[in-house]
């Protein structure tokens, strides 16, 4: 399986330090990046915290150019490279916190999930208890200013 992370998924947990709980999650031990993504790492002056990472390598692709399935022109550069990553692989995950990536994702028959979902994920598999999601739900709230809606929170939460 490879697991590719859109710009906003990986500078939450960049920002929060537990982008270890994604390989503990998928026992993934590289997950893949377009170079458009590491470009807009660097942008957010993120990308020293993501070469710091010592437990997972970031490896970095650049997908080759195609036809852009319906959708893609709604979305950034960093989602459409992720997009192209994830349909050269049979068993990719997108991990991407942007609506419109993951709903013409899943039209393309991709597996895509959301911080939310991710950390519901988490949750359910016991990778994380009550206590580590308040944490990490306190620290993207401060530190990536993360809004959660009040029935997300309160699913996590309870």
């Amino acid at each position: 399986m490879q697991v590719i992370l859109d710009t906003d998924f990986l500078s939450a947990f960049l920002k929060i330090g537990r982008l270890n709980l994604v390989r503990e999650f998928f026992k993934e031990a590289t997950l893949v990046i377009p170079v458009e993504v590491a470009q807009e790492v660097a942008r957010a002056r993120l990308l020293a915290e993501m070469l710091r990472e010592q437990e997972i390598r970031v490896e970095v692709l650049h997908p080759s150019e195609g036809e852009e399935p319906e959708g893609f022109e709604k979305l950034g550069e960093g989602e459409k490279a992720c997009l192209r990553l994830a349909l050269r692989r049979e068993d990719a995950v997108l991990l991407s916190n942007d609506n419109k990536a993951r709903k013409v994702a899943r039209k393309l028959g991709l597996k895509a999930y959301s911080i939310p979902e991710f950390l519901l994920a988490c949750k359910i598999v016991g990778l994380a208890s009550k206590e580590d999601l308040e944490e990490m739900v306190r620290l993207l709230m401060e530190r990536d200013k993360y809004r959660f809606k009040a029935q997300v929170l309160k699913d996590l939460l309870k």
